[in-house]
This record gives C-alpha cells, structure tokens and sequence, in this order.
C-alpha cells in the first residue's frame, strides 16, 4: 500500500518515514529512514542532509514508502540496505544469511591479538555465514590464509562474493560442510591450524520467543539456535578441535549471555586445552572464551 505525504522532496520524505518507524517502535527512527533514503539517492548522509530540498522522483518515493514499511513490520535494516558494517570491512547481506552483530568483532580482536607478529597464519572459522570473521582476519593479517565452512548454501554464496570485494578471495577458501566434517579425511590438515574461530548458533530453543520481531520472524533459524540449552555446537566443536589445532594454538568461542561458565566447563574437562579465559563484550555480558590447545 502506497502512504501519501504532503511533500516529495527529502525533507517531507524524512519527516513521514522518521514519524511512520517512531509509531511502529522501530529504534533510531531518524537515523534508519535517514539510512534509507540514502540508500535510494546513492547520498552519504551529510549530502542528504545538505540537500534536503531535492526532489524525490515517483520512483524513489515509491521504493522508500515500501522500505519504511518493510522495515516497520520488523524486517531488518541491514536486509533493506543489502549490506552492513563489520569490523573494518563492509559485507552484503541478504534474507537467509546471519547479519554479523558488533560483539563479534571481540572475536576478530582475539585472533588478532593472538597471531600479533606471526607471519603466514593459518585460521579455521567455523560457521562462517557471510564470511565476516574470515574476512576481516585476512583484511588484518595480509599474509595468512583463512578456511572457513558453513552448511548454508546460501550463506557461501554471499561469502565468496564478500571475499571479492573485499581483495582477499586468493586468501580465504570457503568450504560447505556442517562444522569439521569436509576435513574428516584431509589427514595433512591435523595439528595445522594457529587459530579456530567460531560464532555458532547459542541460542536455545526455549528462547524463542523472548527473541526481537527481527531477529525471530526474519533470521536464518539454522544461524541461531542450537539443542542442549544453545551448546549443542560448543560441545562438538571443544571435542573436535584439538585434533585441528597445532598445540598452542588459540580456540575462540562467542556464547550467549549466561553460558560462559558452562562452556568454560566444557573446555576444563578436554584434558587437551589449558589456559581457558573469558572476554567480556562492551555491555559486560561475557561474551567471548578462549582457550589453548597443549
């Protein structure tokens, strides 16, 4: 359905979408439909604000109207804009693909930090959705080669295509496989990696609900939730990952709010990592844990 309003240039087009996301209780009204439009005029947004008297074409009030209400039903922005920020790299995004969140990027740092001066690091991501990890290592560590797997198709597809874009598909190898199954039988693949990184789906099934509009209704399902109370994958990944990782080297694990103990346990009873430690996120929800392979 086509909403009118009294004026067609950016300034009447920014009141209406800022006032239509205020009263469907979208966050950040002003900033999302400032977003928007400059999706659709190809403005940053100090040339929108700049040129708020500029006409809007037929054309370009149309799609902005449909926006606006896509993204008041609760379908999420980053979808809308085709693309979102991570790290220091800009990835695309679309329906069926996990939008990498900003406590992510601690993982990112972890890694970082870790392989600080080593040359030619080698870094398994698991999980890997729109490749955000795996390409923003390879941004930061010119010489190293990044695997990276997921089971989604589809997910791969957005991947590769990030990885172009961003100058390090010659570095990052995408593979399709549920966790560390593609390498089951790549026996020179044992005891070779610095680092394995993973963001898996935590969050219980028991959680559903509790979960916002956008995330619930509009999100990969497969990207977010997991069996055993959210650690059906941590657990898979604990007990699988010392075989992979070269001794010494880093395994590094999101987790959702309140399992940092649970999987700080899990890594405690492989008797083959030490040294496990936690990271909390910027809220001080512990958001990361690391440990080390002996």
């Amino acid at each position: 359905m086509l909403l009118m309003v009294d004026s067609t240039d950016l300034r009447g087009a920014l009141a209406w979408g800022k006032d239509f996301l205020k009263k469907a209780g979208i966050d950040s009204p002003e900033l999302t439909a400032q977003l928007l439009l400059c999706h659709l005029t190809e403005h940053d947004r100090t040339e929108l604000l700049l040129h708020l008297e500029e006409s809007l074409s037929e054309a370009h009030w149309r799609e902005f109207n449909q926006l606006v209400q896509k993204r008041a039903s609760g379908f999420p922005l980053q979808y809308l804009l085709g693309e979102c920020g991570f790290y220091d790299v800009t990835l695309k995004v679309t329906p069926g693909v996990f939008v990498p969140r900003p406590e992510t990027e601690i993982l990112v740092e972890e890694v970082l930090d870790f392989l600080k001066g080593k040359e030619e690091a080698f870094v398994l991501d698991l999980g890997t959705g729109s490749g955000a990890i795996a390409i923003a290592l390879a941004k930061n560590l010119p010489d190293s080669r990044i695997v990276a797997t997921d089971i989604s198709l589809e997910a791969l597809r957005v991947a590769r295509r990030n990885a172009v874009e961003n100058n390090v598909d010659d570095r990052v190898f995408f593979h399709a496989s549920d966790l560390f199954e593609v390498f089951k039988n790549e026996v020179e693949l044992q005891n070779r990696f610095d680092a394995i990184v993973s963001n898996p789906p935590y969050i219980a099934f028991s959680e559903k609900e509790t979960l916002p509009k956008e995330v619930r209704d509009f999100e990969p399902p497969e990207a977010l939730f997991a069996e055993e109370e959210g650690l059906f994958f941590h657990r898979r990944i604990i007990e699988s990952a010392p075989t992979y990782l070269k001794p010494g080297g880093l395994l590094a694990l999101e987790v959702a709010l309140g399992q940092a103990k649970k999987v700080m346990e899990l890594l405690e009873s492989e008797s083959r990592f030490q040294e496990v430690r936690i990271r909390e996120d910027l809220t001080g929800i512990k958001r990361v844990i690391c440990s080390l392979r002996k």
